[in-house]
């Protein structure tokens, strides 16, 4: 198990009692995952999840 580097603003009040949480001791930004990977994406329908997609095709092919 590796151990965490980083400070929350408590817990740098709590343990170090001074000044404000420097950056270089902040928690790190995590980076965003990509929206195309949450779900199908297009310009008609801006966001829907996989089981939306299918049922929303399932159907539109049934209406054929």
């Amino acid at each position: 198990m590796t151990k965490r580097w980083w400070y929350t603003e408590q817990e740098w009040s709590k343990y170090i009692g001074w000044g404000k949480l420097p950056k270089k001791y902040a928690k790190p930004e995590e980076p965003e995952e990509p929206d195309n990977k949450i779900g199908y994406r297009d310009e008609n329908h801006p966001y829907e999840s996989w089981d939306q997609f299918l049922v929303r095709k399932f159907r539109e092919y049934r209406e054929k």
